[in-house]
């Protein structure tokens, strides 16, 4: 498991992009195969027409969709994942892809 460290305002980065938060997550997302990643605007599949692309805009989020896609076992083709300053998470099974050391 890769480790990144970050300051608040890197961590930030992540909340401020939010649509719909998601209780108890600072932040949520959901990405596919392809690394392309979009926050949680609600509960469900998310139509190609709704997603807010975010590759490419938090390098940070970036490594951890890479992350959640290197967990392919779990996920083969992406899916939904949450952050707190603990890490990145897998939604479905809690299983932690990522470690975040925020200061």
């Amino acid at each position: 498991m890769r480790t990144y460290r970050m300051n608040r305002k890197e961590f930030a980065d992540f909340r401020d992009v939010q649509i719909k938060p998601k209780a108890g997550w600072p932040a949520s997302f959901s990405c596919n195969a392809k690394g392309e990643v979009w926050p949680r605007s609600r509960s469900g599949f998310h139509q190609q027409e709704d997603r807010i692309q975010m590759k490419g805009h938090i390098p940070m989020l970036d490594n951890v969709v890479d992350d959640v896609l290197e967990a392919s076992s779990v996920l083969p083709k992406g899916g939904r994942f949450d952050l707190n300053d603990a890490g990145a998470f897998l939604t479905e099974s809690g299983i932690q892809v990522s470690r975040f050391v925020v200061k």
